[in-house]
């Protein structure tokens, strides 16, 4: 079965007077997804509209072609889904494996025998195996979040969502996640939303940038990386800048006009989604008022 795709037209969201989506016409293909922004940006409330968990917003979302706002069409949808929220909200005096079962009863997985099999097999691709016996109070931050993870990939769910799924997690267990979310690209549609734009959007298929709930970028990530040709430099010299990052003692990367000594470098997935960035606030900045 061809992963769905899914489509949004005129998807308009607010909180009080503050517009927080204003997407008109914005196609999420088969593959996996990275969503990228800064904090505040709408990814959050984008995610949580195509999971099913916030109230429909005015415009449409369809998901294999139907509109989630049809109950019967939002009831399938679920059935297919796998969401993992920024908070976990896990219930702190379960064990792991009794709360993979419960999630999978709730995703209809029968019979039991069959969660079990789940649950086990789902543990071990997270490294949660030997924890399968312990309470959920007693993990780590790193053991929870990628507990959230599993519970969302339970069923082989045709749709994923993520909200920042590699929060909390050392390098090691960030690099297993993002193999695990990349092997099945070509089985699912998946949406993610992470801060880590070199780890986990260099990994994906496509890349979506939100700055004020407006999108500034939609692509494959080599053509991310590319809005910033031209503009990335290293330099030994500290400098005021937005888009600067240390590398090291006296060693800088900058994103923008060329600093005093500053060498041209190839740009990454970040310098584009920086470079992307500069511009839509400056555009935001200059733009007329109504």
């Amino acid at each position: 079965m061809t992963p769905p795709l899914i489509a949004l037209n005129a998807l308009r969201h607010t909180f009080g007077a503050k517009t927080v989506l204003d997407l008109d016409r914005v196609v999420i293909p088969p593959g996996t997804t990275a969503l990228l922004g800064p904090n505040g940006a709408g990814k959050t409330t984008l995610l949580r509209l195509l999971a099913t968990v916030a109230s429909t917003a005015p415009g449409t979302i369809m998901i294999d072609g139907a509109d989630i706002a049809d109950p019967e069409a939002r009831l399938a949808l679920r059935r297919r889904l796998g969401y993992a929220s920024q908070l976990d909200n896990l219930p702190p005096r379960m064990r792991v494996s009794e709360y993979c079962d419960y999630i999978a009863a709730l995703k209809e997985t029968t019979p039991s025998r069959r969660r079990r099999r789940w649950t086990s097999y789902i543990l071990g691709e997270v490294g949660l195996t030997e924890h399968r016996d312990d309470r959920i109070s007693s993990l780590s931050g790193g053991m929870r979040r990628r507990l959230v993870l599993a519970q969302s990939l339970l069923g082989d769910p045709d749709v994923l969502i993520l909200d920042e799924p590699l929060v909390s997690l050392d390098a090691e267990h960030r690099s297993s996640m993002v193999r695990l979310i990349a092997a099945s690209a070509s089985a699912r549609t998946t949406v993610v939303a992470t801060h880590h734009s070199d780890e986990m959007a260099a990994a994906c298929q496509h890349v979506m940038v939100l700055l004020g709930g407006r999108l500034f970028f939609a692509g494959p990530p080599r053509q991310l990386a590319e809005q910033a040709i031209g503009n990335v430099w290293e330099t030994s010299q500290p400098i005021n800048h937005t888009a600067v990052r240390a590398l090291g003692p006296d060693r800088f990367r900058v994103v923008g006009p060329r600093p005093d000594g500053g060498v041209a470098v190839d740009p990454t997935v970040h310098d584009g989604y920086l470079s992307v960035l500069n511009s839509a606030t400056h555009a935001q900045r200059n733009a007329p008022y109504h």
